[in-house]
């Protein structure tokens, strides 16, 4: 398994207590999904991995319609990691802090320069939404 991989099934999928079980992948689904889109990962390392973070590029017209979007799907994911356009939205994250999270943030807005970035609270009940422009 890829280190990539790895962090993510013990920092992020082994932690996940919530009541959707159908949304943790295995081991080998998280490589190949992680091979495919390369470009849509964001991974900080300093003396190993410290956060990671797997986005998709929407259009402004799906952007709109996010909270209607079930993104936990993996055919509703697929669809949209195949999607590009100007607003960035994450729909995965790990790190250990902030100072991280915010180090994500700031090269993922430098790789892509997004209109806009958002990203929902883990219980997926409330959306952040921020303009860059």
């Amino acid at each position: 398994m890829s280190d990539v991989g790895d962090y993510l099934m013990k920092n992020y999928y082994s932690k996940y207590r919530g009541d959707r079980t159908d949304i943790i992948p295995d081991a080998e689904t998280l490589e190949r999904g992680l091979a495919q889109h390369t470009d849509k990962i964001i991974v900080i390392r300093e003396d190993g991995i410290r956060g990671v973070g797997i986005f998709v590029t929407l259009s402004d017209e799906t952007y709109t319609r996010i909270q209607q979007i079930d993104v936990t799907q993996v055919d509703v994911l697929i669809k949209l990691l195949q999607e590009s356009g100007p607003n960035v939205h994450f729909v995965l994250l790990c790190a250990d802090g902030l100072h991280t999270i915010l180090a994500g943030i700031r090269e993922v807005i430098n790789r892509v320069n997004p209109k806009t970035i958002s990203w929902f609270d883990p219980d997926l009940k409330r959306l952040h939404r921020h303009k860059i422009e």
